[in-house]
C-alpha cells in the first residue's frame, strides 16, 4: 500500500500516480481523505469521493471529488493487486 499526499483541491480533480507495479489489468483500490500535518485529519469537515480509478501500464489515474466550499489537502491510500 502506498500513502500519498497531494496538493489542496476543491470540486473534481484528477490525480495521476506512476508505478512499475501497476498494469492495465491491475486491480487498484483507492481511499481519499483530508490530511493535516501529513496525517488523516480527524476533525475533517469535507466530503471526499473517489469517483473513478483507471489503471494503465505504469500507473493509475484517479478522479476525486472534494465536496467543500474551500480547497482541502488530499491524502490517498493506494493498494495494487496483480
Amino acid at each position: 500500500m502506498q500513502k500519498l499526499d497531494w496538493p489542496s483541491a476543491r470540486g473534481t480533480t484528477f490525480l495521476s500516480y506512476s508505478s512499475d507495479q501497476i498494469r492495465a489489468t491491475s486491480r487498484v483500490f483507492v481511499s481519499a481523505f483530508e490530511v493535516a500535518a501529513g496525517k488523516p485529519h480527524t476533525g475533517a469537515s469535507g466530503g471526499f469521493i473517489v469517483e473513478q480509478v483507471t489503471p494503465f501500464d505504469g500507473g493509475v489515474r484517479i478522479k476525486i471529488r472534494v465536496d467543500h466550499a474551500n480547497a482541502l489537502p488530499i491524502g490517498t491510500n493506494i493498494l495494487v493487486l496483480n
